[in-house]
């Protein structure tokens, strides 16, 4: 057995054992765990606004923030599955809660998905494995400077994580994600209709209704919050806790009783399957499609994890119905395009023609999905490539990287290059001028970026080529200008400080 794979048998098998120990543990939790849980969602999102933050690195906030978000929300699933749902009284017929209880639980679950994020590394740098049972593992990154393909992998690897990160901190106020939201999905309702019982403008005003409910009780209870000196909420105090969390709290009766009856099939839709909950499952998190919590009549809600539902959950869930599948993804391929004209337009482009049929004599290899034309009289013609990133790859398995890659490399890329040659043959029979750019905008990073002669950009990175290097025409040296700096992100006391938390393993020195 190779060094990497005593590694990833030690990984594996640590990551099992901790999960099995925290399920067991969070039987332990009372229904004040599982509130507190959900309380800190609330408040690690409003983390960049508290005092001691304003001089903070905001990229180590978002770092924190993020990284505690993912092991709340796991932890929510777990407490809501494992825990006992009482509320717990002292002598003094006081609610009891174990705040080492929960912070124990929050380090070891940020511990978890430290040493699962690992797993990608092992597989990508060289391994040293020594100690009594594999103790210690030494992972040592200098063939990213030596072996083409590890950085070519390191490199998408650190596009797939900024992506990421880009859609957390784009988080909108309630009122703004539900108009994007009607935006997003006004084309899909006789769709969205047939998946979720009700029309989406119904959809949008449960969804509104049942958020602006919540925070009325919030507003009403603000007397009862512990204030510090300088005017703002004390969120530390129990005091403001339970007040606060209470507000999170009603009947799943009395809930339905002032809503239309077809409204009780949407909440069910919603509400957290605790049968098809799978502990083990650290990639995805159940609770983003289901984000109401339930347990005999009791309802607990939460503004954020409902409106961090709403994109993941409908998309997938019209894209999992098998009898509107296909016309859903029809119809989002055009909605794509329509994201892609709109940055666009910003830097002086217009659309002349759309799903431009190619020819080879009488055999169709083909089509331009969308064609521009700049002010300045250059054409830029886009290959659009609306597909979801397969989950493994999206969580840096370098296996089915390295496989999907390949299935682009046959399947894919060789048909567009057909079209860039034929087009470089037969542009005037096209209309197309010689020195036209011909380009391939992705709703994801692709790995086939960094091995193609194709300039291939995320829809991200499509905007940033426009803004600041239009006049760069491989992907690599456009790589190079644009992620470099966001390794330089964090100063070397930030990088042990988050290494100390447990925030990720790895230990990152600066040349």
């Amino acid at each position: 057995m190779t060094d990497r794979e005593k590694a990833l048998e030690k990984l594996t098998i640590e990551v099992n054992k901790d999960i099995e120990n925290l399920c067991e543990i969070t039987k332990n939790c009372n229904f004040l765990e599982l509130l507190y849980f959900i309380y800190q969602l609330h408040w690690i999102r409003l983390l960049q606004h508290f005092p001691n933050a304003k001089k903070a690195n905001p990229n180590v906030l978002s770092v924190y923030s993020n990284t505690i978000e993912e092991s709340l929300k796991y932890l929510i699933s777990l407490s809501a599955k494992f825990g006992n749902w009482n509320i717990v009284t002292t002598k003094d017929n006081e609610p009891y809660f174990n705040l080492k209880l929960v912070q124990f639980l929050i380090k070891q679950t940020t511990l978890i998905n430290s040493k699962y994020e690992s797993e990608s590394l092992v597989k990508l740098f060289n391994v040293e494995v020594s100690g009594e049972r594999n103790r210690y593992v030494k992972i040592d990154m200098s063939n990213v400077k030596t072996d083409e393909n590890v950085k070519k992998l390191f490199d998408y690897y650190i596009r797939i994580d900024e992506d990421n990160n880009i859609k957390k901190n784009s988080k909108k106020d309630k009122d703004n994600l539900l108009k994007n939201f009607a935006e997003e999905y006004s084309s899909f309702d006789d769709l969205f209709t047939q998946e979720m019982g009700v029309s989406l403008t119904d959809f949008i005003y449960f969804i509104n209704k049942t958020i602006d409910d919540v925070t009325a009780k919030i507003l009403k209870n603000e007397k009862q919050f512990d204030i510090l000196e300088n005017g703002n909420v004390d969120v530390n105090t129990f005091s403001t806790f339970i007040n606060f969390a209470k507000c999170y709290v009603t009947s799943k009766s009395f809930f339905l009783e002032s809503l239309d009856k077809k409204f009780e099939q949407v909440l069910n839709k919603l509400t957290l399957d605790y049968e098809n909950f799978n502990p083990k499952e650290l990639k995805h998190h159940q609770i983003t499609r289901q984000p109401f919590i339930a347990k005999k009549d009791t309802l607990i809600i939460s503004p954020e994890l409902i409106l961090d539902s709403l994109f993941t959950n409908i998309h997938y869930s019209l894209i999992e119905a098998t009898n509107i599948k296909a016309e859903y993804i029809a119809r989002q391929s055009s909605f794509f395009l329509d994201k892609i004209l709109a940055i666009a337009t910003k830097f002086d482009y217009e659309e002349i023609s759309r799903e431009l049929d190619l020819y080879e004599g009488k055999n169709q290899i083909g089509d331009i999905d969308i064609l521009f034309r700049h002010k300045s009289g250059e054409y830029l013609l886009v290959e659009a490539k609306n597909h979801a990133l397969p989950m493994d790859i999206y969580f840096k398995d370098v296996t089915k990287t390295n496989e999907h890659l390949k299935y682009l490399q046959n399947a894919w890329e060789k048909k567009v290059l057909r079209r860039v040659k034929h087009l470089k043959d037969y542009h005037i029979e096209y209309d197309i001028p010689k020195n036209h750019k011909y380009i391939v905008v992705s709703r994801f990073p692709e790995v086939i970026s960094h091995y193609s002669d194709l300039l291939i950009f995320s829809i991200q990175e499509f905007e940033e080529w426009l803004l600041n290097f239009n006049e760069v025409e491989n992907f690599n040296e456009f790589n190079e200008k644009y992620y470099d700096k966001i390794g330089s992100k964090f100063t070397d006391e930030e990088l042990k400080e988050m290494q100390d938390a447990n925030l990720f393993l790895m230990k990152y020195k600066k040349e």
